[in-house]
């Protein structure tokens, strides 16, 4: 029997076969209830289509190969973020209140909000001894150097005016301003002059402090930016270098629980997909308990646990500088 060609299969014969069934139906069928062909017909027409797979393998096989390239993928990237993944699950425990309190006092995804958190949490002020050195560490969570922060650390500016909008939040180095554009629900939009928000605040802030100006844009899904030089992060990313970087830090009782509803505020809830802070300690301890076995990191443990590791990348907001 010839093949079908997959390109362009020959139609199935449904006009001859429509004439036999007509003529069929003229036939004596001895005392028995005439069959139902209308259905019968209906499936050979709907069958069409799936002829062209008559000249390939199976769709199955197709997929399986899929299947197995993929898990590939996926245990590569979980095997990257392992020592990530064991630090914050390590990490974020102690900074996780039993109940996200600011989106209980119904402060979810309330731009100018967290943009006053975030300077807060930046802000010298709210723990001298490690002022400089918060700065310093969220620079470089960000990719870049250090050492832009100076001697001293700055004193954060939220909603400043400028001659073309008003960017969310600045910070005045020596050598650099860094503007933070936040969004949660809204998109970037067009400023007075025309221009995109994180294009023109870059433009007009570098004329203002007559020094380089470079914009960090920071959302729930670390979208991309009009101004393609402006660095992408996510306010669990934000999260997550607080929950590192002041772990060792002896903090009074209050400001310590400032820090701490603000981390599980952002990592439970400014997020693209909301995760209960009882789900999220589930996970850490699902993930801990993975921690302490034997073999842990071979790719049969990996492949097992596969479904909560890959959702502590996402949870814990882990990214290559170059994604």
């Amino acid at each position: 029997m010839p093949r079908l060609s997959v390109l362009n299969p020959p139609a199935p014969p449904v006009a001859e076969f429509q004439s036999f069934i007509e003529e069929s139906k003229n036939l004596q069928h001895c005392g028995a209830t005439q069959p139902n062909i209308g259905g019968f017909l209906e499936f050979i027409k709907g069958a069409r289509p799936f002829s062209v797979y008559l000249d390939k393998p199976s769709p199955v096989v197709d997929f399986k190969k899929f299947i197995r390239h993929a898990l590939r993928t996926a245990i590569a990237r979980v095997k990257h973020h392992l020592p990530a993944i064991v630090e914050c699950a390590t990490i974020t425990p102690n900074w996780l209140f039993n109940d996200d309190l600011l989106d209980v006092a119904g402060l979810s995804f309330v731009e100018d909000a967290y943009t006053e958190l975030m300077a807060w949490a930046l802000h010298p002020d709210t723990h001298p001894p490690s002022a400089a050195r918060r700065q310093q560490e969220w620079l470089k969570s960000l990719g870049l150097e250090q050492g832009i922060c100076g001697k001293d650390p700055c004193v954060p500016q939220t909603q400043v005016i400028t001659e073309d909008g008003i960017p969310d939040l600045i910070l005045h180095f020596p050598k650099l301003v860094i503007i933070v554009e936040a969004k949660t629900s809204s998109n970037e939009h067009l400023t007075p002059s025309g221009e995109m928000q994180t294009i023109s605040y870059a433009q007009v802030v570098r004329k203002m402090f007559e020094i380089d100006a470079l914009t960090v844009f920071i959302t729930p899904d670390r979208r991309m930016a009009a101004n393609s030089q402006a660095k992408l992060s996510t306010f669990t990313e934000f999260a997550m270098f607080l929950a590192k970087t002041m772990k060792a830090e002896d903090l009074p009782q209050d400001t310590r629980a400032a820090f701490a509803m603000l981390i599980t505020h952002f990592i439970s809830c400014a997020k693209t997909i909301k995760i209960p802070v009882r789900e999220l300690r589930n996970l850490i301890n699902r993930i801990e308990v993975w921690r302490v076995k034997p073999h842990r990191y071979n790719n049969k443990s990996i492949f097992i646990h596969l479904s909560d590791l890959l959702n502590a990348i996402e949870v814990f907001g882990l990214v290559e500088i170059n994604e």
